[in-house]
């Protein structure tokens, strides 16, 4: 298998699983292969944990509270 070939099948692979058959072998044995796979693998994780949010315990109390605040404000 190609540097190239490998790649390809690694954009198309989901960088938290592990790669299958050739493209594993292919990465055991090419440095360069292997570093790229290595940022991607890096890239993803940290993609992954940005996208994690997660709201204090009290959010929606403190939320809904804000929420009923504004409204009444804006009462005519």
């Amino acid at each position: 298998m190609e540097c190239r070939e490998v790649v390809e099948k690694l954009a198309r692979h989901d960088p938290a699983g592990r790669p299958e058959g050739a493209v594993q072998r292919h990465l055991a044995r090419c440095p360069d292969c292997k570093s790229a796979y290595e940022e991607l693998k890096a890239v993803d994780e940290t993609v992954r944990e940005a996208l994690v949010f997660e709201h204090p315990p009290d959010y929606w109390d403190d939320f809904y509270q804000g929420l009923k605040l504004r409204l009444k404000a804006r009462e005519i």
